[in-house]
């Protein structure tokens, strides 16, 4: 398997779970969702250059840039913090756990989205303001108009236009 930008093999893993969490911290500073302080905190701290020799990233990733050898360290960090093999204390533990709060709440989210497609969608339009769709006071069912074809054509012809992103 090839990371998306194409340019170096994932490194088949016992624990598929510990690539993934690996992978998590990568995926957060390409979003920009550290603050500053913890963007300094983990990517230039003390702590940083301590995880580069623990975990021998010169070795596997001498020929990349000191900030990609940092950022590998901290993910490994985070790795192994996640599976219990290494202790984090005060501002580092707050960001791990952080780091991992949002990845519980997006695999919630996920499981939430694969067993109830329309309730999230219903909650994420309701939440923008849009859509078509209302839930019903008693928040059972949600209530579509028209017949259940119909309704079945308009979400077919509403997901083939890209900038509608509710039904």
């Amino acid at each position: 398997m090839r990371y998306m930008d194409q340019r170096r093999e994932v490194p088949e893993h016992p624990e598929p779970a510990r690539t993934l969490t690996h992978e998590i911290p990568h995926d957060l500073r390409r979003q920009v969702l550290f603050v500053a302080k913890e963007e300094s905190l983990l990517f230039d701290g003390p702590d940083n250059g301590r995880w580069q020799r623990q975990f021998d990233i010169d070795a596997r990733y001498g020929n990349d840039s000191a900030a990609t050898r940092a950022e590998e360290a901290a993910a490994h960090a985070y790795a192994s913090y996640w599976a219990g093999d290494l202790k984090a204390l005060g501002p580092v533990r707050r960001a791990f756990e952080k780091i991992t709060q949002y990845f519980e709440r997006l695999v919630s989210f996920i499981k939430l989205r694969i067993s109830r497609p329309w309730t999230v969608r219903v909650t994420l339009c309701a939440v923008k303001g849009e859509g078509s769709i209302a839930d019903r006071p008693t928040g059972k069912k949600i209530a579509l108009t028209g017949s259940t074809e119909k309704s079945r054509m308009s979400l077919q012809s509403k997901r083939k236009n890209r900038n509608n992103h509710c039904v």
